[in-house]
């Protein structure tokens, strides 16, 4: 049941109410029996930001729900009341209940996904699908891009998640021995007046350091994380350059790279096939891509394009393809060459990208273990060396 905040008249007074029901009709067919003048109904949306945001599986089955419909001539209405009635998520479900609404309300459908908040690209997809009658041909791309997109950020957790759960359970270890287990030793050693090592002293200013400061430590840098994840939403530059470093990072930013321009050549090589014009085409895929160092280098593309350069040209002086990309996007000639270049760039980077992903797994998971050895190495001499010197202070006493 949704809940909508509703304004009618009754006997030349106004009135405000909120109401749950199914959908908008139920509302104005309950006005229409109690003889009320409705004046506006507005879905309300107050207790949403306590709702999960919708995940890729959700908006996946949303759109495979639309996709279906409409290639089984349903009406759109119809299509988009049946996916609000059987979204699980709250989120998604007033995404599409505003979407119904707007369209009922006379606007086309890109400006009402655009409105809602879906991604630049999904709505110009849209837009393209409306301009050409192929509505549910763009919604299936749509549907391509999101899919790529989920299989990017799987492979990219698939690869950091092991070595950065070794590393920080090691953390964790390394800590609670360091603030509970040492200071027994230390007891120890300075009742007998030993002299500590250097593995050991550093290991009790790391103590001090945590104990002193920790909570300090942890605020400033839960407090950076904040400031830099807001400065990468709003300022353009900023997220620019952050991304331009992940880049090139190396084995991973050659991994995300790859991901992304795969991303792009895919949905650009199936807009190319529907024949949408350049100018839309590199629109809609750009904006399927995440980096934004990436999206500034592509919109060149199409700048040097409307200067009059060939497409071939236009990729070479945005720097985004590789020497063989480059190779295969100068032997276009005609429609059709294009269609087999791109389809060949979209084979070919999807085994580098495969081979990237294998190569930073394996690249990592050595340097986990490596830091996870050089930790257990640490602990060992400062605990350990103090006891092997042990029998040569008591001797003293």
């Amino acid at each position: 049941m949704q809940k909508f905040e509703v304004f009618y008249k009754y006997n030349g007074k106004k009135f405000r109410i909120l109401k749950r029901a199914k959908n908008k009709e139920e509302i104005e067919d309950w006005l229409l029996v109690n003889h009320f003048t409705l004046l506006k109904i507005v879905p309300k949306t107050s207790t949403l930001f306590l709702s999960k945001n919708p995940s890729y599986k959700d908006i996946l089955n949303a759109f495979y729900q639309l996709s279906l419909s409409l290639r089984a001539k349903i009406p759109l209405e119809a299509s988009l009341q049946s996916i609000i009635e059987h979204t699980n998520n709250k989120k998604l479900q007033q995404r599409f209940l505003q979407i119904l609404y707007q369209l009922k309300g006379g606007k086309n459908l890109s400006n009402a996904f655009r409105e809602v908040g879906f991604e630049a690209f999904i709505c110009a997809l849209m837009e393209v699908g409306e301009q050409n009658g192929k509505i549910e041909e763009m919604l299936n791309y749509a549907i391509l891009s999101l899919k790529m997109q989920n299989k990017n950020k799987k492979a990219l957790f698939r690869a950091l998640f092991y070595p950065l759960f070794v590393v920080v359970v090691m953390i964790f270890v390394f800590l609670g021995i360091v603030l509970f287990v040492l200071p027994q030793f230390e007891n120890l050693f300075i009742d007998l007046g030993a002299n500590l090592p250097f593995a050991t002293l550093s290991l009790l200013f790391i103590k001090a350091l945590v104990l002193d400061y920790g909570l300090l430590s942890l605020a400033l840098v839960g407090g950076g994380i904040f400031l830099i994840t807001s400065a990468y939403k709003k300022l353009e530059k900023f997220a620019n350059l952050i991304d331009c470093y992940l880049l090139k990072i190396p084995f991973l930013g050659e991994m995300i790279y790859y991901s992304q321009i795969h991303t792009f050549f895919v949905l650009f090589f199936y807009l190319s096939k529907s024949e949408v014009p350049i100018k839309k085409r590199l629109e809609c895929a750009s904006g399927a891509i995440l980096n934004k160092e990436l999206k500034r280098r592509l919109k060149l593309v199409y700048l040097e394009i409307e200067k009059g350069v060939s497409l071939s040209l236009a990729f070479k002086k945005s720097k985004v393809l590789n020497l063989q990309g480059e190779s295969l996007m100068q032997s276009i000639k005609d429609g059709e060459g294009l269609l087999s270049a791109l389809s060949i760039i979209n084979e070919l980077y999807g085994e580098i990208l495969e081979d990237k992903t294998s190569l930073v797994i394996a690249s990592l998971e050595p340097l986990a273990i490596l830091f996870l050895g050089v930790l257990v190495l640490w602990l060992g001499l400062g605990i350990f060396l103090p006891l092997w010197e042990l029998p040569m202070q008591l001797k003293s006493f």
